[in-house]
């Protein structure tokens, strides 16, 4: 007779042998089941209709019969990945075909993943690319005595992110941006705190002069 429990018992240890999680490393000692091929020494032709169950077939000499696929497939395959790269520094063509970039459209940007590393959609208003801007973390500040002819305020400074700069005195003094300053020219800046500020929306990383009527005239900035 069959003693069903030590049977059932026999089975669950087999297929606990043959078992093995995803990403396990190889052992010697591993036990699986054997994967069975018919040998068949001449290319095979079509066997059996679609959707019927096949064996794996292999030659003479153990190796798995596969098809190959057509070249001219392969060509065309390639050909259209061909037609979507582009050489850097290549002139625009009106036939030039690429890839089109999507992005998601959020009036407020939003964080789109639950933790760094992970992946997330480019974010844009009404057509305008939503970006984060560099931020100062260290500013510097200081004031400069405007002469009566043009005085150098603030030299320039590729990585200037923002400056303020506030009339300290009594007298109407003028700015200029990347050029010499003149009187009742470019930027005016009021007696007894007139101010300029350059920020992200009007970004200027040149040289920034001043004037003043009578000179000895101070303009205190601030630039991060």
């Amino acid at each position: 007779y069959l003693d069903t429990n030590t049977f059932d018992a026999s089975a669950d240890t087999i297929l606990l042998d043959i078992e093995k999680a995803e990403d396990v490393a190889f052992q010697d000692a591993d036990k699986g089941v054997v994967v069975m091929a018919v040998r068949d020494d001449t290319p095979p032709a079509a066997k059996g209709a679609n959707n019927d169950y096949m064996p794996l077939l292999v030659d003479a000499t153990g190796q798995l019969y596969v098809v190959e696929a057509s070249a001219s497939g392969i060509d065309s395959k390639l050909g259209t990945i061909d037609d979507l790269v582009q050489a850097e520094d290549d002139a625009y063509g009106s036939t030039d075909k690429g890839i089109l970039p999507f992005a998601l459209r959020r009036a407020i940007p939003a964080d789109q993943s639950s933790a760094e590393g992970d992946y997330e959609m480019v974010q844009m208003d009404e057509g305008l690319l939503w970006v984060r801007l560099p931020r100062a973390t260290t500013a510097t500040k200081g004031g400069v005595d405007a002469a009566a002819t043009t005085t150098l305020i603030l030299a320039a400074n590729a990585t200037r992110k923002f400056a303020t700069f506030v009339n300290d005195s009594d007298e109407t003094v003028y700015l200029a941006l990347g050029q010499d300053a003149a009187l009742n020219q470019g930027i005016r800046l009021n007696a007894n705190g007139g101010g300029y500020e350059i920020n992200a929306t009007n970004l200027f990383t040149g040289a920034i002069n001043g004037i003043s009527t009578s000179g000895s005239k101070k303009i205190v900035y601030t630039e991060g």
